[in-house]
C-alpha cells in the first residue's frame, strides 16, 4: 500500500504576522484537491473562523477528506467569546476514515510570549488504512532557534507517549530544527528521534529541501534550512520503506515555509 503524507506549516496567524491569508488558503484547498494526499498534517491553523471556512470549502469539493472532531475546538475570551483555536494550530486530514484524534498540550513552551499564546503541542490520530491502523502524530515544536532544551523537553512528552504504541507511526510537521548544525553535526533533536526508533522519510540529497527558505516570498525570518519533516516507526508485523520526497508550493508559495510530501510504502510481513 502507498501512503502519501503531506507536512505544512500554513502561516495563518489571526492577529499578527501573517499576509494574504484569504487567498492563500483557497490556493491550499485548490492543492488538496488536485493531489489529494493520503493524510495531511496542518500546522500555524490558528484562525478558526478561516478554519472552518477551509474544512467547508474543501468538503463542498467531494474530496473525500475526513477531519477529526476535535478540530473545531477554540479557546474563548471571558468564557464565551471564540477568538483563537484550542488545539495548537494543527490540524489533521485523511482520506481514510478516522477512528479517534486527540490533541495533546505541551506542558514545556517556549519563554517567549507568543509560544505561550499559541497552546502547542501534538495531535495523535488513528487512521484505519487498507494495511491496519496506523497513527498520524502532528507537531510544531518551540520556534526560537537557538531553544534546544525547550525542543528536547517537547520532543520527550511527544516520545514518551508513543513509546509503547505498537502500530506504525506516521510523525510530521514543523520540528524548528534542521537535521544538520552549523558545524555539520546532527542535531540533538534530530538524534533523539533516531534513539525514539523514528526513520526520516527523505529520498533526496538534503540540500534540495529546504522547506524555510529565502527565496520564499513570504519568508522574512534569517533562519533556513529543511525544518519540516515526515518521519516514521514500522509497527509489529509491518514494514514501510520511503518512495518518493517532494517539496510543495515552491513556484507558487502558499506559506512562509514549502510543504513537504512524502509517499510511503506500507506492507505487512509475508
Amino acid at each position: 500500500m502507498k501512503l502519501s503524507a503531506l507536512t505544512w506549516n500554513v502561516w495563518d496567524t489571526p492577529y499578527f504576522g501573517s499576509r494574504d491569508n484569504e487567498e492563500r488558503m483557497k490556493r491550499l484547498v485548490d492543492y488538496l484537491y488536485r493531489t489529494e494526499p493520503h493524510v495531511v498534517l496542518l500546522q500555524e491553523s490558528f484562525n478558526p473562523e478561516r478554519r472552518k471556512k477551509f474544512l467547508q470549502t474543501l468538503g463542498s469539493y467531494d474530496s473525500g477528506y475526513k477531519a477529526p472532531a476535535n478540530v473545531h475546538e477554540e479557546r474563548k475570551l471571558l468564557g464565551f467569546i471564540p477568538f483563537f483555536d484550542a488545539t495548537g494550530g494543527l490540524v489533521t486530514l485523511s482520506r481514510y476514515p478516522i477512528r479517534s484524534s486527540v490533541f495533546y498540550p505541551f506542558e514545556t513552551h517556549g519563554k517567549s510570549w507568543d509560544e505561550r499564546f499559541c497552546g502547542k503541542g501534538y495531535t495523535q490520530t488513528f487512521v484505519n488504512t487498507p494495511e491496519g491502523q496506523i497513527l498520524v502524530v502532528n507537531t510544531h515544536l518551540s520556534n526560537r532557534p537557538t531553544d534546544t532544551q525547550t525542543r528536547l523537553a517537547q520532543l520527550e512528552e511527544l516520545l514518551d507517549d508513543l513509546e509503547n504504541v505498537d502500530v506504525p507511526v506516521v510523525l510530521g510537521g514543523d520540528f524548528n530544527t534542521t537535521r544538520f548544525d552549523e558545524r555539520g553535526e546532527q542535531t540533538e533533536e534530530f538524534t533523539r528521534l533516531q534513539h525514539a526508533g523514528f526513520a526520516d522519510s527523505l529520498v533526496g540529497r538534503e540540500e534540495d529541501f529546504e522547506t524555510f527558505s529565502h527565496r520564499n516570498q513570504y519568508s522574512h525570518y534569517p533562519e533556513h534550512g529543511r525544518i519540516d519533516f515526515v518521519f516514521y516507526r514500522e509497527g509489529k508485523h509491518v514494514k514501510i520503506k520511503p518512495q518518493t520526497s517532494n517539496m510543495v508550493g515552491v513556484n507558487n508559495p502558499i506559506s512562509d515555509h514549502y510543504g513537504y510530501l512524502a509517499e510511503l510504502e506500507i506492507s505487512r510481513d509475508a
